[in-house]
């Protein structure tokens, strides 16, 4: 008879821990697991090709957390409403609630994406969206190109490896007022063309900014110049507009087509052409009817185009 007591109370002692561990510590019985409930938390950081996405599991609907992640998909007009969805990434499993993030990578620059949080337990999956809103909608950012509007004019200009400013990871440019804002101007406001060297000898990309500052610095009526003309543009709102130096004013040249609206006559540098004697009278100017860049006397008039970087 001992034996069959002993295989009782074992018996008993199962059927105690069971109902043990199926209550809480206040003796009722444990919920039942239900799919949790999780938001998106932020969008952050979005380039051209990425996007960081934050998320937040509010309620883990008492039940550990399998997994988490974001579903994202570039149908922006209806809600993300269940896991059939273009694009995941998963975070895998986590403890408790709380935030998530993650990094989306590949994106299509200057694209729309719908992007919905996620978090899965024994009971199903849990969406950002089940509140029947959207958490968040965003564009990626558009990659720029010659001639498109931006920045108070035309792009002119996009820095590439080597170039000054140049970033693989941020566009970087010149741009060009959408029209010519001078059409018969002198480069230097002397009576005469026996015009002092002002110091403009810049041709790198960017130094066409000091040029600028430096002819209107040496002339007597600073206003009548082509590079106070173009200094004084306020395309955009935009008061740091200068005149281009050769090399910069040769990259309008370059993409005109895209640019649009160029005369077919010769438009002012802001490059002296040196400092000697012989030329100290002469500056830098290019006829866009045939690309080619010459001097001219300073007191000559020319075609005037501003630009400024970004």
């Amino acid at each position: 008879m001992s034996r069959p007591f002993k295989f009782q109370n074992i018996f008993k002692l199962l059927i105690a821990i069971l109902f043990l561990y199926s209550c809480n510590k206040d003796g009722s019985p444990a919920p039942t697991p239900v799919k949790p409930k999780v938001v998106i938390s932020f969008v952050d950081s979005v380039t051209e090709t990425s996007v960081v996405i934050g998320g937040y599991i509010s309620d883990t609907g008492y039940a550990p957390i399998l997994d988490a992640g974001f579903y994202y998909a570039t149908d922006t007009t209806r809600l993300i409403t269940s896991i059939n969805t273009t694009s995941q990434i998963s975070i895998g499993t986590l403890r408790g609630g709380g935030g998530f993030r993650a990094k989306i990578t590949g994106l299509t620059a200057g694209t729309w994406y719908s992007i919905a949080s996620y978090a899965k337990n024994s009971s199903g999956f849990g969406l950002s969206s089940d509140s029947l809103r959207w958490d968040y909608k965003f564009t990626t950012k558009k990659l720029l190109a010659i001639g498109d509007t931006y920045g108070g004019g035309k792009v002119a200009y996009l820095m590439q490896p080597g170039d000054t400013t140049y970033n693989a990871n941020v566009q970087h440019g010149l741009i060009a007022s959408i029209s010519d804002i001078g059409q018969g101007s002198p480069w230097s406001s002397a009576s005469t063309n026996n015009t002092v060297v002002c110091n403009a000898l810049g041709v790198n990309l960017l130094q066409g900014i000091s040029n600028t500052d430096s002819i209107i610095k040496y002339n007597p009526s600073p206003t009548t110049t082509a590079a106070a003309i173009a200094k004084a543009h306020r395309g955009g709102n935009y008061s740091d507009w200068y005149l281009p130096n050769k090399n910069e004013l040769n990259k309008l040249y370059i993409g005109r087509i895209a640019i649009g609206n160029f005369a077919t006559g010769g438009y002012w540098s802001s490059s002296e052409f040196d400092a000697t004697n012989s030329y100290k009278f002469h500056a830098w100017y290019q006829n866009f009817a045939n690309g080619a860049q010459a001097t001219s006397l300073k007191n000559a008039l020319g075609f005037v185009r501003a630009i400024r970087a970004f």
